[in-house]
């Protein structure tokens, strides 16, 4: 049985149901019982009362069947709401107790992207780069597509534009083929979230498209996306996209690539129009929305980038003899952060040649040879690339 009140009424209108009458009070606009005694116990009154057991609103409820719940939702101590609760804003003025935050973790490094600032960029700093090839990084943990052209010289680049915020920035003054960005995200952070929602975001001037892959036991990559995806506007220049993680085992290994997400540019144009392009504040997390964006600390930052790439430039690396040799020397030196695998590397060496490698994801450990006996020996430019 539900209470069906005159629409529009006027007051001092009355309505009757049951043995219980009600009179249209306007203000404060409330229709109110005319007499406390023998309520109908199925109702409850706006104040002084309290509801027990569910509430239950038919399926095809309409206009003045549907309750208006417009006062404050209480909960006594060791309350329990059973079923989900929508708020546009929920406040508490004591302890809120939960078990997950849109199924991830209650705070701190819920973006699995390593740089999402954009800030760290140890190959090139803020110097604009013409990159050749299909796939090269640039900003620490972030891949662009070269940019073939006719004419013209376009450009990658980082730059915080006087706002605070750095972005990663494409600039071409001709129509170049599609890009992209793009980061792959190790299997031993994405495999722990198998099954789960996941939704990707990043602020963009121009509306972007996604491409979302994985891999499979054998390393073999599965598209979760068929092809580039429309991204959801959510105001202010930000666009998401939300997907489910495979149930099956990803990546072989846990340091394998595990998930990869491409953003491409102005929704996958082909070609892309003369223009300058810009990307900041990418977010992969948990769950089925975007939540503001999380800023970590910047030493926090860049050690996570030098788990996959480290650079040391104008470093001196301390060297020994070898023992029974005056030609070779040796050097040997703890790693500031361990490496996601063996790194290649790369160095100059000021005299000598480099011989064998012995470095590991922990140390670095090589020879170089055919020092002349006194001489100093010592190497700068010292690059190791432990990328997916």
């Amino acid at each position: 049985m539900s209470l069906n009140f005159p629409a529009n009424p006027n007051n001092g209108d009355t309505y009757t149901s049951g043995s219980i009458t009600y009179i249209y009070q306007d203000p404060p606009g409330k229709w109110t019982a005319s007499t406390q005694v023998n309520l109908d116990t199925r109702y409850v009154n706006s104040s002084g009362d309290t509801m027990t057991g569910a509430l239950n609103v038919p399926a095809a409820a309409t206009g003045t069947e549907v309750p208006q719940v417009q006062e404050v939702l209480t909960l006594a101590s060791g309350g329990t709401v059973a079923a989900d609760v929508t708020a546009t804003n929920l406040v508490s003025n004591g302890d809120v107790q939960t078990t997950s935050l849109n199924g991830g973790p209650l705070a701190g490094f819920r973006n699995l992207f390593v740089n999402g600032i954009f800030s760290i960029n140890q190959r090139f700093g803020s110097t604009p780069q013409t990159l050749a090839g299909s796939q090269v990084y640039f900003a620490d943990r972030w891949k662009v597509t070269g940019t073939t052209t006719t004419g013209g010289t376009p450009t990658w680049q980082t730059t915080n534009g006087g706002t605070n915020t750095y972005r990663l920035r494409l600039v071409t003054a001709t129509n170049i083929q599609p890009a992209r960005i793009e980061q792959i995200v190790e299997a031993a952070n994405v495999r722990p979230l198998a099954g789960q929602q996941m939704t990707v975001s990043v602020y963009a001037n121009e509306a972007p498209s996604v491409f979302i892959y994985t891999y499979d036991s054998s390393n073999t990559q599965v598209n979760i996306t068929a092809s580039p995806q429309s991204m959801v506007s959510e105001g202010g220049n930000r666009y998401s996209f939300t997907f489910t993680l495979p149930t099956a085992q990803i990546a072989t290994q846990n340091l394998d690539p595990g998930l990869g997400v491409q953003f491409r540019i102005n929704g996958n144009s082909n070609p892309v129009p003369a223009g300058t392009y810009e990307f900041w504040r990418p977010q992969l997390e948990p769950g089925p929305v975007a939540t503001p964006f999380e800023h970590r600390p910047i030493g926090a930052e860049l050690a996570l980038c030098q788990r996959y790439y480290q650079k040391f430039d104008d470093r001196v690396v301390a060297a020994m003899t070898l023992p029974n040799t005056t030609a070779t020397r040796w050097f040997s030196s703890a790693r500031t952060v361990s490496m996601r695998a063996t790194p290649d590397e790369t160095f100059t060496v000021n005299s000598g040649t480099p011989g064998t490698s012995s470095s590991s994801a922990s140390s670095i450990a090589f020879t170089i040879g055919g020092v002349s006996d006194g001489a100093q020996c010592f190497i700068t430019n010292y690059a190791a690339d432990a990328e997916l």
